[in-house]
Order: structure tokens, then sequence, then C-alpha cells
């Protein structure tokens, strides 16, 4: 019943609207690797508003003339309640463990401080879940499905005595990065242990990880050099440098006794 009035709710915000403004953004990089395949990748990000919300659409992946059609969604507001619909952000964690968009209805409204909202989805399951994001004790505290003690997942985030700090806990993974800025530059170590289903830019794709595998690692980063250096479920280490120069990621990495790989990458946007 609570899906059908989110539904009907709205419907009737967005019906016989005009788009007032409707604008074209992107972004896109060109990767040039010394082995393995070098790549072209440009997104289009399509946005427009109208009296009662907006709406978002994206054509990502635009290669050899075909691209995908994607995270198409709308958004408005009545009585005082943000609405959401289409492919929409589910997770409110910080992305250590999950980082994932899917289709349904999210439904939002700001109370003292706390952020209650609302989500479902499509498929088998479309029972409406609730969220909670606020601050605590001076701490980022978001907690996702915070009805089901079962499907739970809490991140908490903040800064003590010059350390970073994030946790994010499942029942199926858990996750943690401390940081600390050392002669100018900020050093972060990162664990995750379980069944983490992710791509975090970090690891790289860790969702082949189980339950009792883990993946840990450290990133150093000062003056526009980033250094890694990761294993996953305890296969061969993998270090990684980045500088970032006019525009360009010029990249060296290294995986165990496999040959080095030199990459470029060449990010613009429009």
């Amino acid at each position: 019943m609570k899906k059908q009035l989110l539904i009907a709710a709205v419907a009737v915000s967005m019906t016989s609207v005009a788009m007032a403004d409707i604008s074209l953004s992107g972004k896109g990089n060109l990767k040039f690797a010394s082995t393995g395949t070098s790549s072209v990748d440009v997104d289009l990000a399509i946005k427009g508003t109208f009296a009662a919300g907006s709406f978002k659409a994206a054509l990502n992946n635009m290669q050899d003339g075909n691209a995908t059609f994607a995270n198409v969604s709308v958004s408005t507001t009545v009585e005082g309640v943000s609405l959401s619909a289409g492919t929409v952000k589910h997770q409110v964690g910080n992305g250590n463990l999950y980082k994932k968009s899917a289709f349904g209805l999210v439904a939002s409204k700001t109370i003292g401080g706390i952020t209650v909202m609302a989500t479902t989805g499509t498929g088998g399951d479309k029972n409406a879940q609730m969220h909670l994001v606020g601050s605590v004790a001076g701490f980022d505290v978001k907690v996702e499905n915070a009805g089901d003690a079962a499907a739970r997942f809490v991140t908490i985030g903040g800064n003590v005595g010059g350390f970073s700090i994030d946790v994010e806990n499942s029942t199926a993974a858990k996750s943690y990065a401390i940081g600390t800025t050392v002669g100018g530059a900020t050093v972060t170590y990162v664990k995750v242990e379980g069944d983490a289903n992710q791509n975090d830019g970090i690891f790289g794709d860790i969702s082949s990880m189980g339950a009792t595998d883990t993946a840990s690692g450290i990133v150093i980063a000062a003056s526009g050099v980033t250094f890694k250096s990761y294993a996953v479920k305890g296969g061969d280490r993998t270090n990684k440098a980045t500088m970032k120069r006019n525009g360009v990621a010029y990249t060296v990495s290294k995986k165990g006794t496999a040959d080095a790989v030199l990459s470029a990458k060449v990010a613009f946007t429009f």
C-alpha cells in the first residue's frame, strides 16, 4: 500500500508538466596502455527542470557509436517530502563496501537534523525499507535498513585527534579506513572483510570476495601523486603510482611478478 501511495503522489505531481530548462554535460577519458587494451570512455548527462522538480538521465560508455541509456530518474517534492523515482542511489553508506543504484522509489524528509528515508525497489521484494542519516557526537552516522537487524548496514565517519575514521558494518561484511596527515602527505589504511559487492576505486573489483576473504592496503597522496599498495584475497600485491599533470594521469602499476604496466589517461569534461 505504501508503494502505491508513493507512485500516485509522484504521478500526480508530474502530470502535464513542461520542461523549463534542459542541460547537457559530460565527461570522458582516453586511456593508452603499454600492455592490454587502450580505451575510450565518454558519458553524457542530461538534466531537465520543471516547476515541480527535475529529471535526470545518462548515456554511458559511448563507444563505437553505441551507448547505454541509464540512470533515468525524476524528482519532486510533495507536502515537504522529497520524492525520487527511477534509477536512484539506495545505499547511504560511504562506499567502501557497497556502492549501488537500483530502480525504485525514494521518499525522504529531514526532521530535527535527522534525514529519514524510505525506499522501495522492484523485483521479488517491494517492501519499504527505512534509512536514517544524521550526526551523533560529531560523527556522521548512516543506517540503512534501520528496522531490519538481519539486513542493517551502518556507517560511522568522523575525525578524532588528527585521524579520520570511517567504519562500515553489515551482517555480510565490514570495512574500516583510518587516515592521517604526515609531512604534508595523506596516509590512509583500508581493510575490507567479508562478502563485499563492490568496485570501490581502491582495490578495484572485489565482488568475488566471500565471507572469509579480506582485502587490505595503504594509500598515500601528496602533491598530485598517489601511491596505492594492496592485496585481495591473499593474492599477489599490487603497487600502483599515479601522477596527475596538466589534465593527464600517468600511472605505473605492477602486480606480483608480472610486468609493470604504464598508462596515460586524458580526462575531459564538457
